[in-house]
């Protein structure tokens, strides 16, 4: 109902067309489904002109006007080519090569004069499906992308159909038949195809392109922009109860240089990575374990909750320690990975003395932020004074953010690179995470007291659906941390001091707020359905990643222990892809054979009036026409045939209604299917 509704509404606003502009149309509707996708990731220019050349060819497809000239189309190759070594510096690559693709398929629509032609359209548009999935391998994409090979090979079977006016359902059903032929063949191909590490579809991101997500510095509304973003950072689900909510620190950079306004790590700590826990590192509580299923961050961090007790594995990458309890890879992480980490919310790490590398965390820029460092040094001659150390300082500091008119917002404005500490603690006293743990580590270090930044993400949100942890980009969040003796690095967040709710619901509680990301013109009825579908969308994607763009060798692994087979080999696995890949040819080749004994109802029928009409004495052949046969029944002698003159007029009025269908069938398919019917059963009640 769903394939036949679409098409349906298609043939009755083509039908005043011509075939040619019918098939053209519709052709350009398909391509343009089919790089949709990629104009999100296309420059501006690139989508514009594929645009307008698609427009250019269905005004001339409607008004079956004459198509223009090979010099024009030379002339906007050539610009399109300087345009593109403009853009990128290049005409190769994966950007530079699909942006003169997409621009090669609209030219190539504009000199379509021929079948040749049609078909290297038809090639064009399939690579340029494939392409699609260079940029994202996700469940949307390929959903499309499904849409747009349908749509593809409709059209295919369209141009390989050059009689008549074939109507577009029997295109698409045809087109539906065949993918469905294929699709045994694919799963089973897919399933036991041999996979030597990462997961053959995880096809690696380029690092040229933007990926949303916590990057390895931080300036002030940096991570404000990415509360705006819902989109997911990764997947959690927990082999036991799940920790409370305000113990879900997922731990990323780590950063402890102040230059310019800009927070950066420190670069001496990759000098001592290491694959084995910090030796300064004590759990002191239960671990839990969980599974982490991240999306490609094009960053070298693996997020884990604090702290972890070993570092995890993940297929194709090594993941090692930092002295600052960071988790790192050796190389970007370009697709999705999946790890089971097991980790300690209650811990203590750090060097208990003072040591020369802990001076590197107490440094600041001169001349940054006066007003605040005046504070800082205020707050340690007080805790001077009292006998007491680093644990006043920053009991006083949070004491003053939750006592002082500080708000939490995502829109605080600009502050300033060398004052904006000042601005936000002074004057305005708004800001997201990083304002307050910016201006927290400020004042710590101006009162002497190594501190650093740690950005990640906080919280998340229950999906039943599926029963995951999901943790979005709008949860990024930024904390701090100092160092105490005799104790090592305590965590401090001066966002729970301004907004306990934060850290207890999750970043989307503070944008459930925010009238750029709520939902206030929705009803509470209708907020809850949108959540449900949401919920179902993320179970669907989870599922999608799981056992598609991560069904790597160990996920293969575990599927065929699961059907039987006990650690297979490689060679195995050949054996079994070739015996799937024989299986489902011979599954196809029988399904050719019975389809080649099927007859043609048409041509069944007519075969039954002639058997019917060489029994009363009219010869005929199998390439006899039905018009020829009549006109015989005519011209027959009486003494030859045993036909009455009401049977034989009778027998010439069935043979050219039988001409009438088979050469001008009626245009409405329910009329039609009745017609047929009426003719099928008058040929089998005529009698000689």
């Amino acid at each position: 109902m769903g394939a036949s509704t679409p098409g349906l509404l298609f043939a009755r606003w083509s039908s005043a067309l011509p075939r040619d502009a019918r098939d053209t149309l519709f052709l350009l509707a398909v391509s343009l489904l089919l790089m949709l996708p990629l104009f999100l990731h296309l420059p501006l220019w690139t989508s514009g002109l594929v645009l307008a050349l698609l427009a250019w060819r269905a005004v001339l497809a409607w008004r079956s006007a004459p198509l223009p000239g090979r010099w024009i189309l030379a002339l906007i190759l050539l610009l399109s080519a300087a345009l593109t070594l403009w853009e990128f510096h290049t005409v190769l690559g994966r950007d530079a090569g699909v942006a003169l693709l997409c621009v090669l398929f609209g030219l190539k629509t504009l000199e379509m004069r021929s079948r040749r032609d049609a078909h290297v359209l038809f090639f064009l548009g399939f690579f340029t499906i494939a392409a699609n999935f260079l940029f994202s391998q996700s469940l949307g994409t390929a959903l499309v992308m499904v849409l747009a090979t349908w749509g593809m090979l409709a059209a295919l079977v369209n141009a390989n159909l050059p009689a008549g006016r074939p109507p577009l359902r029997q295109l698409l059903m045809t087109a539906l038949k065949m993918m469905a032929l294929g699709t045994p063949a694919m799963i089973a191909l897919f399933v036991v195809f041999p996979r030597i590490s990462a997961p053959l579809w995880a096809l690696p991101q380029s690092s040229a392109q933007a990926i949303t997500g916590l990057s390895a510095s931080m300036s002030p509304g940096q991570i404000a922009e990415l509360a705006r973003d819902d989109s997911v950072a990764f997947r959690v689900v927990f082999d036991g109860p799940r920790p409370p909510d305000r113990t879900l620190y997922w731990r990323g950079p780590v950063l402890s240089v102040f230059d310019n306004g800009v927070w950066l790590p420190n670069p001496h700590q990759r000098d001592h990575a290491t694959l084995t826990p910090p030796a300064d590192l004590r759990l002191t509580g239960q671990t839990v374990r969980y599974t982490v299923t991240l999306q490609p961050t094009q960053q070298n961090f693996v997020f884990a909750l604090d702290a972890p007790v070993a570092a995890p594995k993940i297929e194709s990458y090594m993941v090692q320690w930092l002295p600052d309890l960071q988790l790192v890879t050796g190389r970007p992480l370009d697709h999705l990975a999946r790890y089971t980490v097991e980790s300690s919310p209650q811990f203590r790490y750090g060097p208990m003395q003072l040591t020369p590398a802990l001076r590197a965390d107490e440094a600041l820029p001169a001349g940054f932020d006066p007003r605040s460092v005046a504070l800082g040094r205020q707050l340690a001659a007080q805790a001077s004074a009292a006998g007491q150390g680093g644990g006043f300082v920053a009991q006083a500091l949070l004491q003053r953010f939750r006592s002082q008119p500080f708000r939490y917002t995502l829109n605080p404005g600009t502050y300033g690179r060398r004052d904006g500490v000042d601005q936000f603690l002074f004057e305005r006293r708004e800001g997201f995470c990083e304002h307050y743990a910016q201006a927290f580590v400020v004042v710590m270090r101006a009162a002497g007291i190594p501190a650093r930044i740690v950005t990640g993400y906080q919280g998340g949100r229950f999906n039943p659906v599926d029963n995951t942890w999901v943790v979005r980009q709008s949860d990024a969040h930024a904390w701090a941390e100092y160092w105490l003796p005799e104790r090592g690095w305590v965590r401090a967040d001066p966002t729970a001091a301004v907004d306990p709710a934060r850290v207890d619901r999750s970043g989307a509680t503070l944008a459930s707020r925010e009238p750029l990301l709520g939902m206030a013109a929705l009803g509470p009825r209708d907020a809850a359905f949108l959540l449900q579908l949401r919920n179902r969308w993320d179970a669907l994607n989870n599922t999608w990643n799981q056992w598609v763009l991560n069904y790597g060798s160990n996920r293969q692994q575990d599927l065929l222990r699961k059907l039987g087979l006990q650690q297979p080999d490689m060679a195995t696995l050949a054996a079994l892809a070739i015996a799937a890949l024989l299986v489902a040819t011979g599954f196809l080749g029988a399904l050719l054979a019975l389809e080649r004994r099927k007859t043609d109802p048409w041509a069944q029928t007519y075969a039954r009036l002639r058997q019917k009409l060489e029994q009363a004495g009219i010869d005929s052949a199998n390439s006899t026409a039905p018009r020829t046969l009549a006109s015989r029944i005519k011209s027959a002698q009486p003494d030859a045939s045993t036909l009455t003159p009401q049977s034989a007029q009778s027998a010439i009025t069935l043979l050219l209604q039988l001409e009438l269908w088979r050469y001008a069938p009626e245009r409405d398919a329910r009329r039609s299917r009745a017609s047929w019917a009426a003719l099928r059963q008058a040929v089998h009640n005529w009698r000689a």
